[in-house]
Parts: C-alpha cells; structure tokens; sequence
C-alpha cells in the first residue's frame, strides 16, 4: 500500500525538472553503537560529543540520488531537534549558495509518539519535542531570502490516535507561509490527496492519478494579500 503504482510526488518533480529533496522520508537508520537509546542520542546531540554515529539511507530506489545523508529516517530514538540541527545546516548552505531545491519533503516523526513504553519520553514530551521542531524550521525559514516565494505544507502521518468531538478520521494540517490566510481556520473538505494536489498546482506538476486529477487545491487557505511577517520559535536561540 506504501508504493503508488503511479511513483512518488519525488519522481514526478524530476521528470518535468524541478528539483527535489528528501529528509527522513522513505528511509533507514543504521546506528552506531546499535544499542544506544534515546538518552544515549539525546546526551549525544545535546553535549555534541559525537559518540553515537547515525548512517541514514534510502529503501527506494527512486529517491536514493535525492536523498539527504545527514538527516535520520524515521527513529523514535531520535529526537526531532537532531533532524532539525542537520536540515537547518543544509537549508544554510542552499541560502548561502542561492540553490534551495524547490520542493522539500521533510520528516519529523516524534509526534507519533512512543506511547509509555520504557526508556523513552512521554507523549507529552515527544509532541513537545516535535512542535519545537516544526517552529525553529519555520522560524529559519521566515527569516530567510526564500520567504516571500515559501509555502510550507504540514499534516501528520498517523491520525488513528488523535481523535476528536467531531470525527475520528480528522487529523490537524497547517498552511504557512506569506501568502496564506492569517487567523483562520479552514473547515474546507480537505484530504492529503488535496494537499498533494497543492504541491503540484505551485510547482507545476501534472496530475499523476485520477485522485489528485479531481482533488481541488487548497485555495481556501490562501490569499492575494502578502504577509511577510517573520515567524519566532519558542526557542529561538536553540542550538544549531
């Protein structure tokens, strides 16, 4: 179910020449010593000793050549704030170089949370880990000379867990970005499927299935109006 017979947003990107880069998604970890826990990882990030050494690597052929070796697939002993550190060292030296790939699919995965199990942080503490991730990425962003073209497009993986008074299959998505609405709230009918769609309409890719086909992009969640406004974490003098 994971592969769409259609191939990835990933591989549409670079058949009609827009680059493309992957952090986290569709991914492995080999970590050296295999037996460090999150503690270990966390002292490790946190003390910057470089102790524990995390080898990323792809599991799909199509995405190995845009794929970031720095940055951890999905690992819940990994906190987010080491992914954040290593994409934030790149997203510096695309600023630097003025050569930002124009689509960026980024995995933050701790709020998926590890439930009670023994030797790792609390649901609390992972969605908290997770929230701060997103904000210093934002933050780095808004503050960039990427801004003003910047659209960033965020929903969680997992939405099993996260039921609410209105309807189990809900699940939070936020748009953010200089050109989206600010303050509201957008009850439109939307899927993941119209969120890809949205993906395609501002980078020009055509539709690679009949679902995206007749999803309707998330227009309602955007405006003419330009807010170039810069966004502060809650942690705004974070390491890295």
């Amino acid at each position: 179910m994971t592969f769409a017979p259609t191939d990835f947003l990933w591989d549409s990107a670079k058949a009609n020449g827009v680059s493309v880069r992957s952090y986290g998604e569709r991914g492995v970890n080999t970590i050296t010593p295999a037996k460090a826990t999150w503690t270990d990882i966390y002292n490790d990030w946190k003390n910057g000793s470089s102790k524990v050494k995390i080898e990323p690597r792809a599991i799909i052929v199509g995405v190995r050549d845009v794929y970031s070796s720095t940055y951890p697939a999905f690992e819940m002993r990994v906190p987010d704030q080491y992914r954040v550190d290593a994409f934030l060292k790149d997203f510096r030296e695309f600023e630097k170089n003025g050569n930002l790939p124009r689509l960026v699919i980024l995995l933050l995965p701790s709020d998926h949370t590890s439930g009670t199990s023994p030797g790792l942080p609390t649901p609390r503490a992972q969605v908290a880990d997770n929230d701060l991730a997103l904000g210093r990425i934002v933050q780095e962003i808004s503050r960039s000379r990427y801004w003003k073209q910047s659209a960033i497009l965020v929903v969680e993986d997992d939405a099993q867990s996260g039921l609410d008074h209105v309807s189990g299959h809900r699940t939070v998505a936020l748009a953010i970005g200089p050109y989206v609405r600010r303050g509201a709230v957008d009850s439109a009918f939307y899927t993941t499927i119209n969120m890809y769609r949205t993906i395609e309409q501002i980078l020009g890719l055509p539709p690679s299935n009949q679902f995206d086909l007749a999803a309707e992009p998330m227009f309602t969640s955007f405006t003419a109006a330009q807010f170039f406004s810069l966004y502060r974490s809650a942690c705004p003098n974070c390491s890295g």
